[in-house]
């Protein structure tokens, strides 16, 4: 391999390094926007709609978590946007079974942060 060969291959490395970092860079999300997505500022929060804050779950109803911003959720994000059945009521809160990676969970939670959804069979 001649000198011109070694010079292309060193240029194509450090091209595909280059690219790697801009994708990088460009998909990640700034400290800011992530903090943006899992709070809502406190002049901001609007009214929470009393509908959605006392409605009302049988056992065995099939519901999503959507965690509202305004309310303090206390779990962790990682059972945002997940489905569950709902076991029991203990209080105002809902007793949810979530599949998490093939292993059920139990997480007691409140009627903002559950929306009822249709399960085809």
């Amino acid at each position: 391999m001649n000198y011109c060969g070694i010079l292309r291959l060193k240029l194509s490395v450090l091209f595909e390094i280059a690219l790697k970092s801009l994708d990088e860079k460009l998909f990640k999300l700034p400290v800011a926007d992530r903090f943006m997505l899992k709070h809502k500022n406190p002049k901001n929060r609007g009214k929470i709609q009393l509908s959605k804050y006392f409605q009302e779950f049988k056992e065995g109803d099939f519901v999503a978590v959507t965690p509202e911003l305004s309310e303090i959720f206390g779990y962790s994000h990682r059972i945002h946007g997940k489905t569950g059945r709902v076991l029991a009521k203990r209080g105002e809160a809902y007793y949810v079974e979530v599949k998490e990676l093939d292993k059920p969970k139990r997480f007691l939670l409140k009627p903002i942060h559950l929306k009822r959804i249709e399960v085809m069979k």
